[in-house]
């Protein structure tokens, strides 16, 4: 009879493609892993994995059969078993979230803090990236995202709304002038944040009436991370466009100055991700209502 245990190991073996890489993952030495995969071996007369090189192992035939098996089985048993807590009033499981580099370690790993402090019974893996893109579908619960969304089969939940806000340091003012008008742009040192493949150097602006302007930067400083290219800011070295929950904060200590507030960039609201799956695990839902409470209006 396979186990559970049996499944992980499978699991395991199946996403690492080695002994080092399934014992870190099961917490055990690799002679462990391979002592339990010979015996598992045994006891079903079939061959899972073929060692490749020394080092690596592939999956026979029968092997990738049930290490996709196993995904769905694991899932439905650790569903089964929240189900089962939830019936007693406990949240468990295990909560996957993925989030953009800049707001994620800012905005979303205080509220896990506070949420997981909240439900003991969950545990929480936070993974930062500006590459959101391909993920594979078990490696996450919930995406946070921030901007416009791209279409996408994935089920969406609008958090909060977020203006993106141009911004210079008054250390770049005094030398260089604020510009009037966004053509001005153009004579300025502006700073760009390359994040999920957007095209960075064109900055889109509308103002009050609806009268568009596009403006193409040619950025002496870029970065893939928003931090980096707010502190190059901060320091006088440029003009950059920001998300409202990065720079409120140093607008409102005149570290920063907002800049064209009568012209509004294309608006970044905050957007969850979630699965189609046909009733969605008490830990996603209790998260979800809990970030969208905390975020609200001030994302």
């Amino acid at each position: 009879m396979i186990s559970s245990t049996d499944l992980q190991l499978v699991q395991a073996i199946a996403r690492g493609g080695s002994l080092a890489a399934a014992s870190r993952t099961l917490n055990v030495t690799a002679s462990a892993v391979s002592q339990r995969l010979s015996s598992l071996e045994q006891r079903l007369g079939i061959k899972l994995a073929e060692r490749s090189g020394g080092v690596s192992l592939v999956m026979t035939t029968e092997g990738e059969l049930l290490a996709a098996r196993a995904e769905d089985l694991l899932d439905t048993l650790g569903e089964l078993e929240e189900e089962i807590a939830a019936q007693r009033g406990i949240l468990s499981g295990h909560l996957k979230i993925v989030a953009p580099l800049g707001f994620g370690r800012l905005s979303i790993a205080p509220l896990l803090a506070t949420f997981q402090a909240q439900n003991p019974g969950i545990t929480v893996n936070l993974q930062l990236s500006d590459q959101l893109g391909h993920l594979p579908r078990d490696s996450w619960d919930i995406i946070f995202r921030v901007g416009p969304l791209k279409n996408s089969g994935l089920l969406r939940t609008a958090l909060a709304p977020n203006k993106r806000i141009l911004c210079a340091s008054p250390q770049y003012l005094k030398q260089h002038g604020s510009p009037r008008t966004p053509a001005d742009l153009t004579n300025h040192q502006c700073i760009a944040i390359r994040e999920d493949d957007e095209d960075v150097t064109l900055w889109r602006f509308t103002d009050t009436e609806g009268k568009r302007s596009d403006i193409r930067i040619a950025p002496a400083l870029a970065s893939n991370d928003g931090e980096v290219a707010k502190g190059w800011a901060l320091a006088g070295r440029g003009i950059i466009q920001r998300s409202e929950w990065s720079v409120r904060e140093d607008i409102k200590a005149g570290r920063l100055t907002e800049l064209l507030s009568h012209w509004q960039a294309p608006d970044a609201p905050v957007t969850a991700l979630t699965h189609h799956n046909s009733t969605r695990p008490a830990r996603v839902q209790l998260f979800l209502n809990f970030a969208k409470e905390k975020l609200g209006g001030a994302a």
